[in-house]
């Protein structure tokens, strides 16, 4: 990919990139994130003090900077942030063994920042692991400003899930709406469903 007047290289099948322009549009840098397998960023958001938080998913490895992330198996998910400069702060990875992705990112008013995608049994982020119940199951993932994973949790049914959405409220409330078929388990509650039902979900301190 080109952006003036910079020319990003390229790795592998497709990979990531990051740029930033200021209010006028004149592009100020522009990061290139990949390997030399199948690479894609997901979204991307901003904290108050003025760092981007990117995530996507990866094959293979990934290079991010400096660092190299490796997966655990097939495809997994990354997260990274720079500063407002384009330096990079830190990188992430976190899957199963088996083909996880990303859906939404988001960050609070402290520069945590919460991931929901789906995953699969084991996933683990950093040192937590969490039993997905069935394959695909939605996972919500928080990071703190310097990277480290402070909570993952899963949810999910013996059908299909999906989550689509993921917002923070102006007092840190975690909302995630996405859709389901037959039954979504979310700890001792189970929604019902038929074929493809919505779901809101609000947690108040994740």
């Amino acid at each position: 990919m080109t952006a003036e007047p910079e020319i990003l290289p390229t790795m592998g099948l497709s990979d990531a990139f990051l740029i930033m322009y200021d209010s006028d549009g004149t592009l100020l840098w522009a990061r290139f994130i990949g390997g030399p397998s199948q690479d894609s960023g997901q979204a991307v958001a901003v904290t108050g003090s003025g760092n981007i938080v990117v995530t996507g998913q990866y094959r293979t490895h990934l290079t991010i900077g400096s660092t190299t992330l490796t997966p655990i198996a097939n495809t997994d998910v990354f997260t990274a942030a720079y500063t407002g400069s384009g330096t990079p702060i830190w990188a992430r990875s976190s899957g199963s063994s088996d083909n996880d992705n990303i859906s939404s990112l988001k960050v609070d008013s402290d520069g945590n920042a919460y991931l929901t995608g789906k995953c699969n049994n084991p996933y683990s982020a950093e040192a937590l692991n969490c039993a997905c119940a069935y394959p695909g199951d939605i996972m919500i993932l928080k990071y703190d400003p310097s990277g480290n994973a402070l909570r993952l949790s899963s949810f999910g049914g013996p059908q299909s899930q999906e989550p689509l959405a993921l917002t923070l409220d102006s007092d840190g409330t975690l909302f995630v709406t996405g859709h389901y078929s037959n039954a979504l388990t979310i700890g001792l509650h189970t929604l019902p469903g038929n074929s493809t039902d919505m779901f809101l979900l609000r947690f108040a301190n994740f």
